[in-house]
C-alpha cells in the first residue's frame, strides 16, 4: 500500500522496488520515516519483518503511534469535512486527526496555506486531496499491516544502534530548508555516511542528485532516476534523483529502466 501521507519527494512510486530488496530482512528500519509509504509496502509483502519506525518530528512520531495501536482515527476520518475555519484551528494543534488533515488538505501536503487559499479561490478547493473513505480504509489497511510488529523511535535516529536493514530517505541536500521541519547540514549527511559504514546489513538510500552526496558514496553502486516532484513553492518541476546501495542491497534487475517513476 502506499503512505496516508502526502509528503514532497515522498517515495510512494518507488516503495515496490524498494521493498524488494527487502523481502527477507527479519529486522526493517526506517531512521526518517516520514510518510513510512516503504515500511508499508515491505510490510504488506513481508510477513515476518519486525519494523521501525523513526522519525524526528514528534507530531508525526505520535500519528504512528496511534496507527499501530489502534484503528480508531478511522472513524474519525470518515465523518471528517474540511473546512478553512477548521483548518486555521489544527493548524495549532498536533493531534493524529490534525496532523493528517492539515498534511492532506495544504499545498505539498507541508502545512502551509490550504489547497485554494483561505479565500478557496484558487483552482482546486480544501477538500481536493480529501476522500474520508478511502483515507479511512488506508488507515485500517497500515494498521492491520503494522500492529504487533512496528516500534516507533522518536527523536535523532543517527543516536540509537541499528540492528537491521535499512532504507533511509533523509533530508535532501538542494531546497532541505524549505522542505522539511528538520532539515540536514552537510555534518549531519556525514554521520549518516558514517553510521552506515559501520552497518554490516543491506542499506538503501534516496537522495536528490548532489556531486556531494555522490562523492560521499563514492564506489557505491548508485542509480538515477528523473522524477515530477513538489516545488518548494508549491507547483511541480522534474528533478533528478538518486538512489544508493550497499554491495549487498543492489541486485543486477534494479536499472534506471525499472526504477522510472
Amino acid at each position: 500500500m502506499t503512505s496516508i501521507f502526502r509528503y514532497p519527494g515522498g517515495k510512494a512510486k518507488m516503495a515496490r522496488h524498494i521493498a524488494r530488496i527487502f523481502k527477507n530482512s527479519t529486522q526493517y528500519i526506517e531512521p526518517f520515516c516520514g510518510g513510512a509509504s516503504v515500511a508499508l509496502q515491505v510490510a504488506e509483502t513481508n510477513k515476518n519483518a519486525t519494523i521501525l519506525l523513526c522519525e524526528l518530528f514528534a507530531p508525526v512520531a505520535s500519528f504512528w503511534v496511534e496507527i499501530i495501536g489502534s484503528d480508531n482515527l478511522a472513524k474519525d476520518v470518515e465523518s471528517y469535512v474540511p473546512t478553512v475555519a477548521d483548518y486555521r484551528e489544527r493548524k495549532e494543534k498536533s493531534d493524529p486527526l490534525s496532523v493528517l488533515i492539515i498534511n492532506r488538505c495544504s499545498h505539498s501536503g507541508r502545512g502551509g496555506g490550504p489547497i485554494g487559499g483561505y479565500d478557496q479561490r484558487g483552482e482546486y478547493s480544501i477538500n481536493a486531496r480529501w476522500n474520508g473513505v478511502r483515507i479511512a480504509a488506508e488507515i485500517r489497511r497500515a494498521h492491520a499491516l503494522l500492529k504487533g510488529r512496528t516500534s516507533v523511535y522518536c527523536g535523532d535516529s543517527l543516536t540509537i544502534p541499528w540492528d537491521g536493514d535499512v532504507f533511509a530517505d533523509p533530508p535532501y541536500v538542494s531546497a532541505g530548508e524549505s522542505l522539511y521541519k528538520n532539515s540536514f547540514a552537510n555534518d549531519d549527511h556525514l554521520r549518516l555516511k558514517n553510521k552506515l559504514k559501520k552497518l554490516n546489513k543491506k542499506w538503501v538510500l534516496t537522495y536528490d542528485d548532489s556531486p556531494f552526496i555522490r562523492g560521499l558514496y563514492y564506489g557505491h553502486p548508485i542509480t538515477q532516476t528523473k522524477v515530477i516532484g513538489a516545488s518548494p513553492n508549491g507547483g511541480s518541476r522534474a528533478k533528478s534523483e538518486i538512489t544508493i546501495y550497499s554491495e549487498t542491497a543492489m541486485y543486477p534487475e534494479a536499472t534506471q529502466t525499472e526504477m522510472a517513476l
